[in-house]
């Protein structure tokens, strides 16, 4: 119950993922799919979605986060997993016709956050192998 009054949590997992699916599963992507064909939507309005998280640049610039060039590639990468995640997100909406899943796999991708690929890089408990099938997963 304390996490309801933790702004961060609220945005994060309640605000942020309910917004951004709104808008781009249960708005966009119905305006969208008349014009287009089903598929051609479910792969063009993701990318509306990987841009609309560019603006994490500008926040990493005034906080001295990096340099352009690594924020810009660290971003690029980032939207590369926000469009493939917002493919998956429009297809789900798509074939399920419902903003409540989209909603909770959004929320349940905030919460488990991207893997710490350098941590499972420099294990040694795990052979190469399984090192590089689970970066593939």
């Amino acid at each position: 119950m304390k996490r309801l009054q933790d702004p961060c949590f609220l945005r994060n997992y309640l605000i942020s993922p309910f917004t951004e699916e709104f808008v781009f599963r249960s708005c966009m992507l119905p305006l969208v799919t008349p014009e287009l064909y089903t598929r051609t939507a479910v792969l063009t309005t993701p990318l509306f979605f990987g841009v609309a998280h560019l603006h994490h640049i500008v926040e990493g610039l005034k906080t001295n986060s990096g340099t352009f060039g690594q924020l810009l590639a660290q971003h690029l990468f980032q939207f590369t997993y926000t469009y493939i995640f917002g493919v998956y997100s429009s297809f789900l909406f798509v074939r399920t016709g419902c903003f409540l899943p989209t909603f909770v796999i959004h929320s349940f991708c905030n919460f488990m956050g991207f893997p710490h690929i350098d941590e499972l890089l420099t294990s040694s408990s795990l052979k190469k192998s399984k090192k590089i099938f689970i970066i593939l997963c």
